[in-house]
């Protein structure tokens, strides 16, 4: 087992176990690891700044307030 292999075993397991069977079931696992990973960090980096721009309206909504 190489090394990028063992991350993305433990990527997936990090996952509960999520697309495990249609990464090394697809016609090109490694395409398909490298487009999940890219595609759950860049989910992850979307609701991370939709949270900052909600939390940001708040605490404007805030400041009015006082």
């Amino acid at each position: 087992m190489g090394p990028l292999r063992a991350f993305l075993r433990s990527y997936i397991v990090m996952l509960d176990g999520f697309a495990e069977d249609e990464v090394q079931g697809s016609a090109n696992p490694s395409i398909t690891a490298i487009l999940l990973i890219a595609f759950t960090i860049f989910t992850n980096i979307i609701m991370l700044n939709l949270l900052i721009a909600v939390m940001g309206d708040i605490f404007d909504k805030i400041q009015e307030n006082a």
